[in-house]
Parts: C-alpha cells; structure tokens; sequence
C-alpha cells in the first residue's frame, strides 16, 4: 500500500522505496521527517544532524533537541542507510531510527569499572587503521597487527535498538589494576560473546541469490564495526575450516573483511584492484581501514602482507632451483 502526504512531502511503502535516494539525501530526508515517527513529546524537538567522531569511527547522525535538554542518544546515519539500501522498506528503517532518536537516556552502570572481573565480561576489541589513528592511540591499549590496531572497548549497555560502550584508555586501564597485555587477551577471548562473528557466503552478505563464486565475509552479528572478528579467538583457523586452504583477506572497511581463494598469483593483481576500488569509495569515510591486500598461511599460521608472501614462495622457489 502507498501512502502519500503531499503537504509535508512524505512518501510511505512501496513508492518511495522503488525511488532510492543517495546517501546525502537520505540524510536530508530523515532529518526533515523523523518528528512523524516519534511520540507527541518531541512535537517541539528539532532534528539535527551531527558529525562524530572517535577512535576508529567518524559517522553522520542524527539526535533530537529539545526544549528542556538535548537527547543523547544519536543515531548512526550510515548504518541505517545500508540497510536501506540493501532493501529494507524505508517506514521500517524510520521506525529504527526513531527507537534510538527516543529513547531515553540509559541507565549507565559505571560502578562495574570497580571490579576488573566486571569489566572483564563486558569487554571487545575494534580494529582501525593504526596510522590514520596514531593520536587516538597514544591515549589506549592497543596491540598493532600489521597496518592494523586492536582497541579495547567495554560494553555499558545494550537493547534491541542500540549499544553503548567506552574505550578502555590508559587512566581507566591504571585504576583496574591490570596490564594492557591481560586486558587485550581477555577482550580477544570475550569478542565472541559481546559480538558474535558470522562467515558467511558472499551472496549471503548482499541477499542476493548467486551461486557462491568462493568469496567470503567475515563480520559481526550486527554487521557494524565487524571486521575485528578477523581477530578473535580461532578465527582464522575457522575460516580456514570453511575455505579448505589458505586465502587472502581485502580489509574493505571497518564493517567486514572479505575473503578470497588462493588461486595464483595472478589473482593477487586483482585483488588489489578490486581492494583499490572499494577504498575509492571508502577512503575518506568512517569506514575505511586499509590499503594493503593481507595472506593467511595455513601451514605456517602466519598472517602478513600479501606482497611479503609472494616475495617469500619467490625466494623459497629460487632457492630450490639453485
């Protein structure tokens, strides 16, 4: 059924979503439209969009001002638009929204920083590119792998709509009493519960309907910030599992990493075209994480540049026909 509002300029079901809009303006569209999806009490609230920006993360949202306070809660523009843009009905996508843009302010039990044990539970690691994050990280715990650095995040709260956390700094690290090497082991080992990877096809990934051409993905349950699941417990020896060999990973973005056969080398040019045109697109974006093609060694358990590998079989091939 289409509903259309011609005087607030509003488009509902399936009209306004065979007329998909681009990121910018579905951003415009949301802000202009939220009030229609929220209680009576934000009648007087004025939208307003807001650039955030953190470790790893730098994202368009949207949060409510109102008269007596401004709304904390912010809505993560760019997530939502995936959705939308993978086909989920725009009245759905709004209704999301405005369960984070209405919520109240949670309840934030920040007693559990008392007790590493606690904390312990609630912990997760987030990757990003360690380079383009070098000023953030002076302040954190990290562990870098490759271009790549693992944080340390605690999860304060989380329902259906939305989740909170803090990153572990060094202060807070000082007064729980325990090393960043301790607190990066458990948060590794913790991932898995606080965010649970799914590999998946890369069909599967998009919802389309394909036979599956060997390309994985690996990410999150929520398929936000999903690309650290590379480096839970066991992963790579679970993809490994799934692939039957060794493979090369594309860290597309900050959401996912895909996973590729190992099928020449002549492959390996690809790849790294196919990595360069996804970071065209992402580079200057929350998104982004790489720019390098990464090899996973099942034989030797060793990840590391694609290009040191290929070097690596050369000089292991020139030694045997020496």
């Amino acid at each position: 059924m289409i509903v259309e509002d011609r005087e607030n300029g509003l488009f509902f079901g399936k009209d306004m979503n065979m007329r998909k809009m681009d990121q910018k303006t579905f951003r415009t569209w949301v802000r202009e439209n939220i009030r229609y999806y929220l209680p009576e009490s934000f009648e007087d609230a004025t939208a307003e969009l807001q650039e955030v920006r953190g470790i790893g993360k730098a994202y368009t949202g949207i949060a409510m001002l109102k008269k007596e306070r401004r709304a904390t809660a912010v809505a993560d523009l760019d997530l939502f638009y995936e959705d939308y843009r993978r086909g989920m009905p725009l009245d759905e996508v709004m209704g999301r929204i405005a369960g984070v843009v209405g919520m109240e302010e949670p309840e934030i039990d920040l007693s559990i920083f008392e007790s590493y044990d606690r904390v312990r539970e609630r912990l997760f690691i987030r990757v990003c590119n360690a380079e383009e994050n070098r000023r953030h990280l002076k302040q954190l715990p990290h562990r870098e792998i490759l271009d790549l650095a693992l944080t340390c995040h605690v999860q304060i709260f989380e329902d259906e709509n939305s989740t909170g956390s803090i990153a572990v700094t060094d202060s807070i690290l000082k007064t729980l009493g325990v090393d960043d090497s301790t607190l990066i082991e458990d948060a590794v080992r913790n991932s898995e519960t606080i965010e649970p990877m799914r590999i998946m096809t890369g069909s599967e990934y998009l919802n389309e309907s394909e036979r599956n051409s060997g390309l994985f993905v690996i990410t999150n349950a929520r398929r936000s910030d999903g690309a650290a699941a590379l480096f839970y417990e066991g992963a790579l020896e679970r993809i490994h599992r799934i692939m039957h060999d060794s493979f090369y990973i594309l860290p597309s973005g900050t959401d996912e990493m895909i996973l590729l056969p190992e099928t020449g080398a002549e492959a390996v040019s690809y790849y790294r075209s196919l990595l360069g045109s996804l970071n065209g697109i992402r580079k200057n974006s929350r998104k982004y994480l790489s720019d390098n093609v990464y090899h996973y060694d099942t034989e030797e358990k060793l990840l590391e540049y694609a290009q040191e590998y290929e070097e690596r079989i050369r000089e292991q091939k020139t030694l045997c026909s020496a």
